[in-house]
């Protein structure tokens, strides 16, 4: 029996993931075979939430990191799929330097967690997947495979330290790079719906992106293929921010040209504003080399469904 292991699974992906690994379809069609589920947190406050958000699924147990370390045997790696979510949100608060080690360092938190207790069962997991960004990548109006460049920004440096030491554990290690992913229940989808004009924004460059439901059969898809290394996940449709803007209810984009020069001096107090700014075309070779296929090739139709 394949068991997975979510730390973070109360978050937006982590649910999505339960949710399509529970799904009457996978039942139906017996994909995936026998399986259980057990939902890392930091609370027994946040596992009860899990619990109750999935009830009657006797697949799912949930359970505390202090829980593990008392007895880490309640944790079988053997055989295991470990999916490393957990973190600080990069979008919760203003970004600068030291709040960028401080979310590179709750992921890495996690990590250790995990080599703590492989040391102490003497197992490790069939693949540990560890989530990432493809804002790691280049920023460049070009069509950019998994093995493209890293770049040079605040945020792709802090990402390229969680690569490399995910990288150095000792197992079978994936890092699944994600770009923005679009639900109606998405954090940055509400953030950014009815939101004021963005007057500095011509909106023409290209934001990687793809569906909250794409996302989670993506990390299903790559644990039951055994896909290691690096890849890359975007949605075939190449997005703009204007197309996406538009998607969330702001119809008066403005026609300027992007003055990049102001845009760059704000992200100098908050680097978020560089994720506004990529301009990236993300192919997502290897996935789609083995036989994935998006549900959402353009991911703005998941925002419209009722």
């Amino acid at each position: 029996m394949r068991t997975y292991i979510i730390a973070g699974a109360s978050g937006l992906i982590g649910t999505a993931i339960i949710q399509e690994l529970l799904s009457p379809e996978r039942r139906e069609q017996k994909i995936g075979g026998m399986f259980q589920i057990i939902a890392l947190s930091r609370s027994e406050e946040r596992c009860q939430e899990i619990l109750q958000h999935f009830r009657n699924a006797p697949q799912l147990r949930a359970l505390t990191y202090g829980q593990i370390i008392k007895d880490p045997k309640q944790l079988p790696l053997s055989g295991s799929i470990f999916i490393n979510l957990a973190g600080e949100n990069i979008g919760l608060k203003r970004l600068n330097a030291i709040r960028m080690t401080e979310i590179i360092g709750s992921r890495l938190q996690v990590q250790n967690f995990f080599k703590k207790i492989c040391h102490r069962l003497s197992r490790k997991p069939e693949l540990f997947i560890q989530a990432s960004a493809l804002s790691a990548l280049a920023d460049n109006d070009v069509e950019l495979s998994d093995d493209a460049p890293r770049g040079g920004n605040l945020i792709s440096r802090g990402l390229a330290l969680l690569e490399e030491a995910t990288q150095d554990l000792d197992c079978k290690t994936l890092c699944l790079r994600l770009p923005l992913i679009l639900s109606p229940e998405a954090p940055f989808c509400q953030k950014l719906h009815g939101m004021p004009a963005l007057g500095l924004l011509d909106g023409n460059n290209y934001l990687p992106a793809a569906a909250l439901s794409d996302c989670a059969r993506a990390f299903i898809f790559a644990a039951e293929h055994s896909l290691s290394g690096t890849l890359n996940f975007n949605a075939p449709h190449y997005l703009t921010a204007k197309e996406l803007l538009k998607a969330l209810g702001n119809h008066h984009l403005p026609t300027l040209p992007v003055l990049r020069c102001m845009l760059n001096f704000a992200a100098l107090f908050d680097r978020r504003i560089l994720l506004l700014l990529e301009n990236k075309k993300i192919l997502s070779c290897k996935l789609l080399e083995a036989g994935f296929k998006f549900h959402y090739d353009n991911p703005l139709h998941c925002l419209s469904r009722k």
